[in-house]
């Protein structure tokens, strides 16, 4: 009986840590994904998932309340745009590997045109918080700059406001995988997806123009590649094999797609397929 309340308590912490999309990271000691043979032996059942217990429940205090775009609908429609800041991170992320991630090293010619360039955003921002239009190139300048978590919140704002918005889905769900929550990417970039189903592709303006000045992607190429990578890294083969492939379609002559496509078979075990030839059964 003892055991089986422990267990309980456990299960509905963790359903709850997940429902709000908390990192594993404060709590890694919890993850059953980390092998129990990394950590030191228990004698009871009990006092280990008490342990398990604790350490959810802090992590649950840590989190404090759910972000904009986990709020219900209701409270998502009652959203205010508005120009104020986004709140200051202490941590942007944690690699795969366990290593916090802050904000970006830069050379500082590069530091201080990226924050020229994140001056004018803003202004831009505060003077019509209402265009989308200034709000994603604002969350664009400062996710380069590596304010990842700060670039997610201002493109929620947006979506708070205009749900039917593909280029906001698009850029947030980059920034996800930028911070590591790839189930998040991938459904911000399925949502874009089905917002530009069947409507004409759009040249995207990149943000670090090349030296031709020219852009080379397209809303639509960058949503479905981008798609295909949350997918991958998050261990989703197949899904991002086929994503790879619809691109292939269009894109016959990118080697670098054939590139990423042959990892996703390599993992699959796939040796001898390819683009075009089916690795069914």
């Amino acid at each position: 009986m003892e055991n089986a309340v422990a267990i309980g308590v456990v299960l509905v912490v963790e359903m709850y840590l997940r429902r709000m999309g908390v990192h594993w990271l404060t709590v890694a000691v919890c993850s059953p994904h980390i092998p129990r043979s990394l950590f030191p032996p228990v004698t009871m059942r009990t006092r280990d998932c008490l342990g398990r217990t604790v350490a959810l429940l802090g992590a649950l205090m840590m989190a404090g309340p759910p972000s904009l775009h986990a709020q219900t609908t209701t409270q998502r429609s009652a959203a205010r745009m508005d120009d104020a800041p986004p709140k200051a991170v202490a941590v942007q992320a944690v690699s795969l590997l366990g290593d916090t991630l802050r904000t970006l090293p830069l050379a500082p010619p590069v530091r201080a045109r990226y924050e020229r360039q994140l001056a004018e955003a803003r202004a831009a921002f505060q003077r019509a918080p209402n265009n989308v239009d200034s709000l994603i190139w604002y969350g664009r300048r400062l996710g380069y700059l590596g304010y990842l978590r700060e670039s997610i919140e201002i493109y929620s704002r947006g979506i708070a406001r205009d749900s039917l918005n593909p280029w906001l889905y698009r850029h947030r769900g980059h920034r996800y995988i930028s911070v590591r929550d790839f189930p998040r990417a991938i459904r911000d970039f399925e949502r874009a997806t089905a917002l530009v189903q069947g409507k004409p592709d759009v040249v995207e303006e990149d943000g670090q123009p090349n030296a031709k000045n020219t852009p080379i992607g397209t809303l639509q190429s960058n949503i479905g590649y981008h798609l295909a990578l949350a997918h991958y890294l998050q261990g989703n083969y197949a899904e991002a094999a086929d994503a790879y492939k619809r691109l292939l379609a269009d894109s016959k002559d990118d080697i670098a797609l054939y590139v990423v496509s042959a990892l996703c078979l390599y993992k699959m075990d796939h040796y001898e397929c390819g683009p075009q030839t089916s690795c069914d059964g």
